[in-house]
Formats: structure tokens, sequence, C-alpha cells
């Protein structure tokens, strides 16, 4: 089926692809390419991911995951689960659980049920009954990489409701099972996962922009964006927020390529979002223009007239926008100069868990000496 469907297309494409060409792009040998095209044998999965990106450039997701519903090599099947869980293809994941008896290896059984277990995080709706079966699932398999993609699953259960402890403490019992899994490719793949979690909790709850910029930069070097481009994405988004208090222009930089990213991996919404409101909100920041054309939300507006000389109107629009978050309360305490608003943002920050975004009042609270002790005591 594959390579039928590889045939039909580069007979249609505008650009001349050969079978030659292919090869040569996948290092194949005429013998193991001729065993491929006579359906004799299975390519490994990364020839199969860069065949796809050559003959299906604009959709090659959608198709590879098509493909992999159809591959047998357990070695191909453990990453595809992986593929598809990275590209959130819930679908076929969920495929490929109700045919989970059709395969003879007990370990891919246990790890499909296992990516099958991580589908309420990949759609958001983890909720306090998904923990005692993921714990329940821990006991039961044998598998080592079904143990650790259900790890990760707990990993992302306490991300979601806020238990940054839990988070560490387990992100590190992880790491260690890591050791036990002797493929390389596999072991890369899960250990991004837990880097990817980890530079979170360093950029947001831990304010060690650093170690969060470092952990992201392996995210990029490793494999995991050849497997999904949304993983590299979201590696220079972090990066370009850790910037935000230390250089506009490796704030707006790293920004950039995450929406060219983004664009890439056909992630419009995402790739507008930064647009809106993390570029925004970075060049309002450092004061750098902002451009007629752009769309500010009520709260950027209000952020801009509080920088300005037109704090009455920026009292006003935070009045009118009737929100009581952190930011409105930054906003309030510049326009107003208030400094007890600014220290109620800054204690609704530190109350979310939040001590990158923290530095916003923070910064402005340094300025007066009577407050820096507060705030040191309040974010220690």
């Amino acid at each position: 089926m594959i390579a039928a469907m590889v045939e039909e297309k580069i007979d249609t494409m505008e650009t001349h692809i050969t079978w030659a060409y292919i090869a040569k792009e996948l290092n194949l040998t005429p013998s193991a390419l001729s065993h491929f095209r006579k359906k004799k044998t299975e390519l490994n999965f990364k020839s199969l991911l860069k065949l796809c990106k050559i003959v299906f450039p604009r959709k090659y997701i959608d198709v590879l995951a098509d493909w992999t519903l159809i591959l047998t090599k357990p070695s191909n099947v453990k990453v595809a689960l992986e593929f598809l869980a990275a590209n959130r293809k819930i679908d076929h994941l969920k495929s490929f659980h109700s045919k989970k008896e059709t395969f003879t290896s007990k370990c891919t059984k246990e790890l499909i049920e296992a990516y099958y277990t991580m589908i309420p995080h990949l759609e958001s709706s983890f909720t306090s009954s998904h923990l005692p079966k993921i714990t329940e699932k821990q006991k039961e398999v044998k598998s080592q990489e079904a143990l650790v993609i259900l790890e990760i699953c707990e990993v992302y259960y306490y991300s979601t409701i806020g238990e940054i402890g839990n988070v560490v403490t387990n992100l590190e019992k992880v790491k260690n099972r890591l050791s036990l899994i002797s493929d390389s490719l596999l072991n890369e793949l899960y250990m991004n996962r837990i880097e990817e979690v980890e530079s979170v909790v360093m950029l947001y709850n831990k304010a060690d922009t650093v170690k969060a910029r470092s952990l992201c930069e392996k995210i990029i070097k490793d494999e995991s964006g050849f497997y999904c481009a949304t993983f590299l994405a979201d590696a220079y988004y972090r990066i370009g927020m850790s910037f935000l208090f230390e250089s506009p222009d490796m704030c707006l930089k790293n920004l950039k390529k995450a929406k060219e990213l983004y664009l890439k991996d056909n992630k419009e919404g995402s790739a507008k979002n930064i647009d809106k409101n993390e570029v925004t909100f970075a060049k309002i920041f450092w004061g750098l223009k902002i451009l007629e054309t752009d769309e500010l939300e009520d709260s950027y507006t209000a952020f801009v007239l509080a920088k300005s000389d037109r704090k009455e109107e920026a009292i006003r629009v935070i009045k009118e926008l009737n929100q009581d978050s952190p930011f409105t309360k930054y906003y309030s305490g510049i326009a107003t100069g208030n400094n007890n608003e600014l220290l109620e943002s800054l204690l609704m920050f530190r109350n979310k868990g939040n001590y990158f975004y923290a530095q916003l009042p923070k910064l402005l609270l340094d300025e007066c000496e009577d407050m820096k002790a507060i705030v040191k005591l309040i974010l220690n």
C-alpha cells in the first residue's frame, strides 16, 4: 500500500522525483528499495518519515499517521505511537488501541495501552479520576517503555493541577527509569518529553531562565524536532519568553522562529497567537512601536495607556475590563503608581506558582527601598 501510494504520487508531481532519488535520500541499497516496493519488507520508521516528507511535504503528518496503522514491526510501532502522540493524532491512537489484540508482543500491547492512557492529556481533559487509573496501570505493566509513558502521564497530571512538587519528584523517577531503555531513539524521544516539562517548570515556576534555555536548546539539537515540529516550535517559544526581561531582540527573534515553525507544521492558530499575545506584550513591555495595523485586545490597550502619559484612560479601560487577574493588577499599579496594587499583583502571580511573570511587578517594586525586603520575603 505505501509503495503504491508513493508511486501514484510521484507520477503526478510537478517536481520530478524518481525512485533512484528517494533511495539516495533514504540511504537505501537497490536490494532494500526493491524489497520495499515489492512489499517484502517494512522500512524503519525514520526512513518512512523521510519518505513522507519528500513526497507529501505539506501533509506528511496526516499521511504518515495513516501509514502507522498498517505497520507491523514492533520497533516501528513503538516509534509510531510516540509520533502520533507528539503530533496529537488522537483518533489514530484510538485506532491502534482498538486493534491492540492483533499484535502478538505483550510489550507492544502494553505500550499501546499506555499511550491510550495519555489521551486525556492530549485532549486537555484530565480529571481527578485519571490518577488512580494511571497508577493502577503502572502496577500492571512489565514493559519499561510502557512504564515510562505511564509515569510521564502522571507528570502531566500533576502539571495540569499545578502540583509542582510532585511534578519535580516524578520527573526524577522517570529519568532514573530511562536508563533501563536500551533503544537509543526511544530513550531520546522520551527524554525530550521530560525536558519539555522540566523547561516549563524552570521557566515559569522557578524563574530559572538559564536552565530553561539550556533544556530547550537540547530539545532543538535532539531528534524530537524531526518527529514533531511542534516540539521544536515550543522550545523556541520558551527560549523567546525566557529573554522577556533581558533582551527584546533575542525575545522577538526566537518568537519569530517559533511562529515560522508553527506555520510550517500547519499550526496557523498557534502562529497567530504569538503575534497577538507574546510579541505584542514584549513590544509594549520594552516600549517598542506597536503598528497601527496591530489589533490590540483591551488588556493590551490598558498596558499601552498605563505606560504612557494617558493614565486616566488606562484606569477607565481597566475598570471596564472588570478582570481580577495579576496582569490587570499590574497594569493598574503602573497607571495609578500604587505600590499596593503592584504588591497584590505579585502575590497573585506567586499564588499561581508563576514566579516568572512575578518579575513584572517585582521590577517596579524593587525601585522602592521600602518594598525590596517585602518582595524578597514574598518570593523566597
